[in-house]
């Protein structure tokens, strides 16, 4: 069966790229796929695929990106290379390896991991792949030392064995490393909100909201910054406000985090 049709009859939505996705890397024939690669983006952030590839191509001058499958905070998936495709997963192992990425940091939401175990059975069936050759980036000869895909694999390759259409997401988040494992769907929000910030300390302004994304400037106490959008993401606790800069760039600053299940005080005032 399709795999957009067979997703579908999951309730899962597949948006198919794989006539938009750039391709420049050799291609190889399905035979030779023998294993599937599992990965994270390694930013708690949500990500379209287009964006990952802008950051391959400036920074790696990739003219492939690196994913077969991807995963989005939304659970939306992505299908952006056919089987025969080789793509930049994993260094020096990529003309054997089929590569599913989910969106996120080492902490991920139940409806991911959910949708995740239907990508990989799905694969591992129309690939012939058994699930002791579904390995994390980090499993792979030379890449130990990466964090990546920031999961117990042992645990996820038992549940890809065992796992059935109603296999309840409770039981799929214990497979993520993370201490902050939820029992519910969490979703990053973000909404438009205006206002006006002033912080009372020295706050980092980013280039999106992420704590690993690029540092563009800062605001020091004393100073304001009129804000148009908010984002809260439950995963990694921060409340973010965004603007648009001097550039014409949108920029994100942190106003407050949550601690153990606590929301701390905000790092200045609202007006």
């Amino acid at each position: 069966m399709n795999f957009v049709r067979a997703m579908k009859e999951l309730g899962i939505t597949v948006i198919d790229r794989r006539n938009i996705a750039p391709f420049s890397n050799p291609k190889r024939s399905v035979n030779q796929v023998t294993h599937l690669g599992i990965h994270h983006t390694g930013v708690s952030v949500d990500q379209p695929s287009e964006r990952l590839e802008h950051y391959w191509r400036t920074a790696h001058g990739w003219g492939t990106g690196g994913y077969h499958v991807y995963i989005r905070r939304t659970s939306q998936v992505e299908w952006n290379y056919q089987p025969d495709q080789i793509t930049n997963g994993v260094g020096n192992h990529n003309h054997y390896v089929f590569h599913i990425s989910v969106a996120g940091n080492g902490s991920f939401t139940s409806r991911q991991n959910e949708v995740l175990v239907a990508v990989i059975q799905y694969w591992c069936r129309n690939l012939n792949i058994p699930p002791h050759r579904v390995l994390g980036h980090r499993e792979f000869r030379g890449h130990e030392s990466n964090s990546c895909p920031g999961r117990d694999m042992q645990a996820l390759r038992r549940l890809i064995q065992t796992a059935g259409q109603n296999h309840s997401e409770q039981s799929i988040t214990h497979i993520t490393e993370s201490s902050r494992q939820q029992q519910a769907v969490n979703q990053v929000k973000q909404y438009e909100e205006r206002g006006t910030f002033y912080p009372s300390t020295t706050i980092n302004i980013r280039s999106a909201p992420s704590v690993t994304s690029d540092i563009v400037g800062q605001y020091v106490r004393g100073e304001h910054v009129h804000y148009d959008r908010v984002q809260v993401d439950p995963i990694d606790g921060y409340v973010w406000i965004s603007w648009i800069g001097a550039s014409g760039k949108r920029r994100w600053m942190v106003i407050r985090e949550r601690k153990n299940g606590q929301t701390q005080p905000m790092w200045g005032y609202i007006q």
